[in-house]
Parts: structure tokens; C-alpha cells; sequence
């Protein structure tokens, strides 16, 4: 019975793909930009349109444990050396804020006002790769690059981190984008439920773990000829395109990095930079 019920879904999983395929090729795509799908009769909406930017300065810190429930995040380099946060607050929409004990917390607070559960014109911007509500930016700016651990958790929405160093990151989106560049740390711990997930120019010193259930990964990692790359990579449905040179490395060196890459269904990508 089980194994009918999963023939089933796979099938309709299927003709689910041709018909948005469809869509686009007749246009539905041009149709789609253009169109809130949340204001469309009978959809509901999170929360009303009203809205302010704010900004808060904050005292230094050297750990981050973040945990968004649908925002855009991003990490940039503050051109004032102070370090503040930019987003924006919403009735029945904000964030609690603090530093404690080295660690900057932060937790979004988002209540619902009526009953619907998913956010459906930030659903069409993630399937268009244009990123979700802009209403629900939140951006940190620091002065300097180096922290010790960084955690990020959200349930929809984009993470973005450029231009830091540290000793683990621990990255976690139900559905979205995850994208790191230019960063640099022991370990890396990247989880993906539904969305792509892209990483380029990044150092791994100890461990490189990148995982989709469905959804592409796609990276360039920094080669160092003196490491060791022990590899694990595996998609249950998708193509697999790894640089030669990781899975050739020679055993004989002194340093280790374990890659390991794994998506249920999607495409993994991985190549080399000096």
C-alpha cells in the first residue's frame, strides 16, 4: 500500500513540474511578477502593510544565535565601526534584540492575524529567485569580521553572509536561499529543507557539511594542496559534478577536511578555487 502511495505521489509530483512548466512557456511567468498574490480575493495576508525601518546600535559580541521565522537576513560590513542592525517592524511583527553573555540573540516575533499559513507572495519570489518580502529585511552591519560561533536558523526566507570569519556556523532554512561567500571557519554545518544552497570563495580548515532535501547545492571551496580532502557526496535524484581535484587529494598530508555534500533530489555542483 505504501509503496502504491509513493508511485502516486512521484507521478503527481511530476505533472506538477509540467504544468508550471507550461505556465511559463505560455508567459505565466511574466504574469507572475506582476501580480501580489496575497492581495488576489480570497488570499489572506500575515499581517497588514504598515510598516517602519529601524535601527539599533549594539555593543560588541562575538558569538550570533539568530532564529528567524520568515525574513530576509544578511550580514555587511559597517562603514562606521559600530555594530547595528537595519529591519523593519510590523504590527504583530517585530524582534527581540539583545547581547548577553558575548552573544548577540535575536528571535523574530511574528504572530499571525488571521488563518493563513503561508505567505504566498514570498512564496512566488523564492520561486522566481527574486528573495522574498522586502518588508521583512534584516540586516547586520559589523566593523570587523572575526567571530567565534555563528548561529542562523529561519523558516522561510533568505540567509546571506559575506566576509566572515569563524570558528563554526551553523546554518539552518526550512525554505529559501542560503548563500555564503568570501567566508572562512573550522566547521560549517548547513542544513536545507526546500532551496538552493550556494557557497563561493569560503575556507573549510575541519569541516565542510552541506545538506538539501530538496533542493541544488552549488559551491567553490578554496583548495589547499597540503590537505587532505576526505569526501562523502550522494543525490538520491539529481547529477553529481565534483571537481577531480578534492577526491584526489593525497592521504599523506597532515591536514583533514571532510566535505560532505547530500541531497535527496537535486543537483551538486562543486569545484575549485586558488
Amino acid at each position: 500500500m505504501k509503496k502504491k502511495i509513493f508511485i502516486v505521489a512521484i507521478i503527481c509530483f511530476f505533472i506538477g513540474l509540467t504544468l508550471i512548466a507550461i505556465g511559463v512557456a505560455l508567459g505565466g511567468s511574466n504574469y507572475l511578477k506582476q501580480t501580489n498574490i496575497d492581495s488576489l480575493s480570497g488570499i489572506i495576508n500575515f499581517t497588514n502593510n504598515t510598516y517602519s525601518n529601524q535601527t539599533k546600535e549594539l555593543q560588541k559580541f562575538s558569538n550570533m544565535d539568530l532564529s528567524f521565522n520568515y525574513s530576509n537576513f544578511s550580514i555587511k560590513k559597517s562603514d562606521n565601526d559600530k555594530y547595528y542592525i537595519e529591519y523593519s517592524n510590523k504590527e504583530n511583527h517585530d524582534y527581540n534584540i539583545r547581547v548577553e553573555n558575548d552573544t548577540l540573540i535575536v528571535n523574530e516575533d511574528a504572530k499571525l492575524t488571521n488563518h493563513s499559513f503561508i505567505n504566498l507572495d514570498g512564496l512566488k519570489n523564492m520561486i522566481l529567485n527574486t528573495g522574498f518580502n522586502k518588508q521583512h529585511d534584516f540586516t547586520l552591519y559589523v566593523p570587523e569580521s572575526n567571530f567565534n560561533n555563528i548561529t542562523i536558523s529561519n523558516e522561510m526566507g533568505v540567509i546571506k553572509i559575506y566576509n566572515i570569519i569563524g570558528n563554526k556556523f551553523t546554518i539552518k532554512n526550512s525554505m529559501g536561499l542560503i548563500d555564503i561567500n568570501n567566508c572562512e571557519a573550522n566547521i560549517y554545518d548547513i542544513d536545507q529543507s526546500m532551496g538552493k544552497v550556494h557557497f563561493s570563495g569560503i575556507i573549510a580548515h575541519t569541516r565542510l557539511k552541506a545538506n538539501t532535501e530538496m533542493g541544488e547545492i552549488d559551491g567553490r571551496l578554496i583548495y589547499d594542496k597540503k590537505t587532505y580532502y576526505k569526501t562523502e557526496f550522494s543525490s538520491e535524484m539529481g547529477s553529481l559534478h565534483i571537481d577531480p581535484i578534492f577526491k584526489n587529494s593525497d592521504r599523506k598530508n597532515e591536514k583533514e577536511v571532510n566535505l560532505i555534500l547530500k541531497t535527496e533530489m537535486g543537483k551538486i555542483s562543486l569545484k575549485s578555487e586558488n
